[in-house]
């Protein structure tokens, strides 16, 4: 970029220091360290010096994002789509077996009846 040009548009997109190390992070959690444990080790074998809980809130937020669906990572297929079928007795809910209720009729309906 030459001096005194403005930038336009989006950078470099934020990445976070320990995402090079989450392996190394998923290994130490499996084995049950603690996050003060955790940030030790990183500090000491990897050089990267992070608080308790700059390890533990990028490895939350890591997790999440493994969960969710991505649009980038969604296959894009040029098969058409499979169409319901047609036939009409597939669409319609089960039937039930009949049950030997009948509605009472309001016209003769007697009350001493059901007393």
């Amino acid at each position: 970029m030459e001096p005194g040009t403005k930038r336009i548009g989006g950078g470099r997109a934020y990445h976070s220091i320990l995402e090079p190390h989450c392996d190394f992070i998923r290994a130490l959690r499996r084995t049950r360290r603690t996050w003060k444990e955790i940030a030790e080790a990183l500090a000491h074998e990897k050089g990267v010096r992070v608080t308790l809980q700059g390890d533990y809130l990028y490895y939350r937020r890591w997790t999440r994002r493994q969960r969710e669906i991505h649009w980038e990572d969604l296959e894009t297929s040029t098969e058409p789509a499979v169409e319901a079928p047609t036939d009409r007795s597939r669409r319609l809910p089960p039937t039930f077996p009949e049950s030997g209720f009948r509605k009472p009729n309001r016209d003769s309906f007697q009350k001493e009846d059901y007393l």
